[in-house]
């Protein structure tokens, strides 16, 4: 038996929606500054938008990029559920309880994953993201058990859409963290955005996190979830020692936050050029998304999914115009 179509439909409005929520706050965010910055994060909302509305146009169709658990029925759903709370739950003791942090923990977790449970690894990596989760908010492990509750069954409904794009596990994850913080009245922090010498920082690791997990991941084919993992936990591990533990600890979270959109399909972003300019997105949106859902899991693979559908978006408004004025040639 397979999950009927609204199923898909419900999963496709609530990623959408969280996305678009996200970057729209990061515009905001932006206005201040004025100049290239808002125009650039506005035109990313735009490309963002653009690849929405796309993707919405095929989804009756199911005109998606395909993955292997398009056709799962009841059973599998159940058993890759189950794979998201359990992968919530150990990030989150050994990000806590063990002390290894957000970043460490996630991506022994997808590790793990990959190398024990290869066909649920994607869903014990989306339940990783929302064991990073903050133990300042989410206080203690019933709530992150909610929040991947509630990331399973947004796993499940969104199986079969928006397939392709890096950050569509940590989208699925922020959605249930934000769901747990609203049912337990939880608020969210808020950043100061990073400024000067480290918002270059910040950028830099962003595009150089996304190229290195594309090439690890399609060039010479570890897979998505390994190459984001082996990202994670290389940059979690050394930058802390090279740039010390507060600016390290950032730009590891920067870099892991852009492995992701790396993870990316060719039939996304087919060369790394899309995959840099991608990262490069996901730099400036992380740093004018600063001050909105701190704590929350989710929130750089949200980062990632929403930078990937922009760069497609707008290069699928670039194509449309080019057809339009009728410059393709074939």
């Amino acid at each position: 038996m397979q999950l009927p179509f609204r199923v898909s439909a419900i999963g496709f409005f609530v990623l959408s929606t969280a996305t678009l929520v996200l970057f729209a706050c990061a515009l905001a965010a932006s206005i201040p500054v004025r100049g290239i910055v808002t125009i650039s994060t506005a035109v990313i909302l735009l490309g963002l938008i653009a690849g929405i509305l796309r993707e919405a146009a095929t989804l009756r169709t199911h005109e998606v990029i395909t993955s292997s658990q398009d056709a799962t029925g009841i059973r599998t759903a159940v058993i890759e559920f189950s794979m998201v709370v359990t992968g919530n739950a150990l990030t989150f003791v050994l990000s806590v309880e063990s002390g290894l942090g957000a970043v460490v923990a996630s991506s022994v977790v997808g590790l793990l994953g990959a190398m024990l449970v290869r066909r649920h690894a994607t869903a014990v990596f989306c339940g990783s993201f929302v064991g990073m989760s903050s133990p300042d908010v989410y206080g203690y492990t019933g709530v992150v058990l909610l929040a991947g509750i509630c990331a399973g069954f947004v796993f499940v409904a969104a199986m079969r859409v928006l397939n392709g794009f890096g950050g569509k596990l940590g989208t699925i994850a922020f959605t249930g963290a934000l769901a747990a913080s609203f049912v337990l009245q939880a608020p969210l922090g808020s950043l100061p955005i990073p400024v000067g010498t480290d918002a270059l920082w910040v950028l830099a690791y962003a595009t150089g996190g996304a190229v290195v997990t594309y090439v690890l991941s399609v060039h010479l084919q570890y897979g998505p979830v390994p190459a984001s993992a082996m990202v994670g936990l290389l940059c979690g591990l050394l930058l802390p020692v090279i740039h010390g533990p507060q600016f390290g600890t950032l730009f590891a979270v920067v870099a892991f936050c852009a492995s992701f959109t790396g993870m990316s399909s060719p039939a996304r972003l087919p060369t790394t050029i899309h995959v840099a300019l991608a990262g490069l997105i996901t730099g400036v949106v992380f740093l004018y998304a600063s001050p909105y859902f701190d704590g929350a899991g989710g929130k750089l693979g949200t980062i990632a999914f929403g930078s990937s559908i922009a760069v497609w978006g707008l290069q699928q408004l670039r194509v449309r115009r080019q057809l339009t004025s009728g410059n393709v040639y074939h």
